[in-house]
């Protein structure tokens, strides 16, 4: 009650596009991340990041991409974002992002598809896999 509608409806759009799965056995192990506030400003301002991002096998890599959430799960935090140079939506481990630059730009796709779908649609994908 003491922030203003703005501030309100900022802080409701950043908790409607973080989701976190933590069992609580291992909350004691959450990672300390700095790029979580800024992801959260261009998720909630709609602008796009430009990052380096280092893949599992220790390639780097340079995208620009539009954030629509964070989620945590395998104890870490996840960039969810559609990626320009791939021109689809990528998982992004916030621990394997080496450099992290705002932009005043904004999102140029117009049609996002919420967070909760996409983790819906991993989730199948990952049911589907074990089937």
């Amino acid at each position: 009650m003491v922030l203003g509608a703005s501030q309100r409806e900022k802080l409701e759009q950043i908790q409607s596009k973080t989701a976190h799965y933590v069992p609580e056995i291992y909350e004691y192990l959450l990672p300390a991340n700095n790029y979580l506030t800024i992801i959260q400003s261009a998720i909630v301002n709609r602008t796009i990041l430009n990052l380096t991002y280092e893949n599992p096998q220790g390639e780097a890599s340079s995208r620009e991409v539009e954030p629509i959430g964070l989620t945590f799960y395998s104890l870490n935090w996840h960039l969810i974002a559609w990626c320009h140079l791939r021109q689809d939506y990528r998982d992004f481990r916030t621990s394997r992002i080496q450099n992290l630059q705002t932009s005043i730009k904004p999102f140029r796709k117009t049609d996002h598809i919420e967070l909760n779908e996409y983790l819906q649609q991993i989730e199948l994908k990952a049911k589907q896999t074990y089937i």
